[in-house]
């Protein structure tokens, strides 16, 4: 069960929702693996909070707020937790008309460029003695497949959190986004299919 909801992305729901059953009906081996797995997903999602804030430090110096897609706050709204939906990466909107710049300041926070260009998705990676951190830069929210589809985020809502304030993106266009993003995925997890249900 434990594996299945990893390779699915359920692991860190399930021992939210479930874990007092888990610990009481699971061999004390498997109870193990679950805790460690939740345990390094907040440990991770820790680390992602870390980075969006040095994020929004360096764009409030430039009367900017940093729009998130998904991510820490999705997993907030969701579950109340951060850690419980699991992102391998940090998704930002960025106005094409503002990429030069905030790759600027993401490689001055010691972000590594190495894939992709405006106006498309540009990936970004941060290496630390925990492992390396990823980010993505979307100027479209439909991504390339879908550019026909001018999907762009209204002013969102903010999100804080520990110090952090961000955009994200709320209401009906959440639901769109999701969906765009899900179509693009080639073996799409559960977890994408209980983030739309919820």
């Amino acid at each position: 069960y434990q594996a299945a909801g990893r390779t699915e992305g359920l692991a860190a729901v399930a021992w939210l929702r479930r874990g007092e059953a888990i610990r009481r009906q699971a061999p004390p081996e498997l109870v193990g693996r679950w805790r460690a797995e939740s345990v390094a997903a907040a440990e991770l999602a820790d680390r992602q909070l870390l980075v969006l804030r040095d994020i929004a430090r360096s764009e409030g110096e430039n009367g900017e707020i940093p729009f998130v897609l998904k991510g820490l706050p999705l997993a907030d709204f969701l579950y109340a937790d951060l850690s419980v939906r699991v992102s391998c990466d940090i998704d930002l909107f960025v106005d094409e008309a503002r990429r030069a710049a905030v790759h600027r300041m993401l490689t001055a926070l010691g972000w590594e460029h190495w894939h992709g260009a405006a106006p498309y998705d540009a990936s970004y990676r941060q290496k630390g003695k925990e492992g390396a951190l990823f980010l993505e830069v979307h100027s479209l929210l439909a991504s390339e497949a879908l550019a026909h589809c001018p999907l762009t985020p209204d002013a969102g809502r903010l999100w804080s959190r520990d110090g952090l304030t961000v955009r994200t993106l709320d209401g009906p266009l959440s639901a769109g986004y999701l969906a765009a993003n899900l179509s693009k995925q080639q073996t799409p997890s559960l977890m994408l299919d209980h983030v739309l249900a919820t």
